[in-house]
């Protein structure tokens, strides 16, 4: 479950950067 949490923290964080740049 830890790990299934830091994925999609990470995914987040992804989308917002990417977000971000666009």
């Amino acid at each position: 479950t830890i790990e299934a949490n830091l994925a999609l923290r990470r995914a987040r964080t992804r989308v917002e950067a990417i977000n971000i740049i666009a």
